[in-house]
């Protein structure tokens, strides 16, 4: 998390699996849950500088590949993966069914 004047402007959340990622190779796999940045703060490399601490916190875990997603309309999350070195390896589409 990063803070200024003890208010949260940025967050990354990163997780380690051991279950099947796609286009991954190995197990385990770190994973990037989530990012976060303030509107007001985006644009200065902050996004970057949350993801390299979890790609190092990752390498100490043992990982040797980081992986993430982002939902097919959001653009600018698109955009960030892309910039950050991250290569598209497949689409999906999620289902849901009311079995109730």
């Amino acid at each position: 998390m990063v803070m200024d004047n003890h208010k949260p402007v940025g967050f990354a959340h990163c997780s380690v699996r051991v279950d099947y990622v796609e286009g991954t190779h190995t197990t385990p796999v770190a994973y990037l849950e989530g990012i976060y940045v303030d509107r007001a703060f985006r644009g200065n490399g902050l996004a970057g500088k949350l993801l390299q601490y979890c790609e190092n916190w990752a390498k100490k875990k043992g990982c040797t590949e980081f992986a993430s997603d982002c939902s097919l309309d959001n653009v600018s999350s698109y955009i960030f993966h892309k910039k950050m070195g991250f290569s598209e390896v497949q689409k999906i589409i999620c289902f849901t069914k009311d079995i109730s």
